[in-house]
């Protein structure tokens, strides 16, 4: 809804051309979505979950691996290091926990 009313008063009053105290923030977008990705990756984890609250993390070989590989991502995002290894990281996440919990949990509300 903010954000609604913050578009509208930009195309009334600065009409073609960006909002100053909000084009200050630009800079800062990339800072604050790795570490959006970083802490909701850490929360899920550690309640035992994995990238999702649907996908519930088994204590074997393969739950360990893949709650290692979501720890790695939200580090390495957190810590910026590497932020493009961990992006495919990232990506490559979904389809490997696929193949572990199936289409069911992805299916789910």
């Amino acid at each position: 809804m903010l954000a609604l009313l913050v578009r509208i008063a930009g195309r009334r009053r600065f009409a073609g051309t960006d909002i100053p105290f909000l084009a200050r923030l630009v800079p800062w977008m990339p800072f604050v979505v790795r570490l959006h990705i970083s802490v909701a990756l850490i929360m899920l984890a550690s309640f035992g979950r994995y990238l999702t609250p649907a996908m519930h993390l088994h204590q074997s070989l393969s739950g360990y691996v893949l709650g290692t590989l979501e720890l790695a991502v939200a580090v390495l995002f957190a810590a910026g290091w590497h932020s493009r290894l961990a992006a495919a990281l990232l990506v490559a996440s979904g389809p490997l926990g696929m193949v572990v919990f199936g289409f069911v949990p992805v299916l789910l509300p």
